[in-house]
């Protein structure tokens, strides 16, 4: 059985990868809207950030969960 400490690098490295892009990645996409349309398309990139990274949380609680066994007692004696 795995030890969910694995996972800790790799957490780490998307979460710093997540950070120094995610603002240039917004500023693109962003750029070539029109500005009367500018704030139904951020609206529209927030929206499906936030349904990307609670996806992305989801799949990683199955991952880390799995890894650990799957155990109910986890933290209990």
């Amino acid at each position: 059985m795995a030890s969910g400490s694995v996972f800790i690098p790799g957490f780490m490295l998307v979460g710093f990868a997540l950070g120094i892009s995610i603002a240039a990645v917004i500023a693109i996409v962003l750029s070539d809207v029109p500005q009367s349309d500018a704030g139904s398309a951020a609206g529209v990139q927030s929206t499906g950030l936030q349904l990307s990274s609670a996806i992305g949380i989801a799949v990683y609680g199955v991952a880390f969960y799995g890894a650990i066994g799957g155990s109910d007692d986890v933290g209990h004696r």
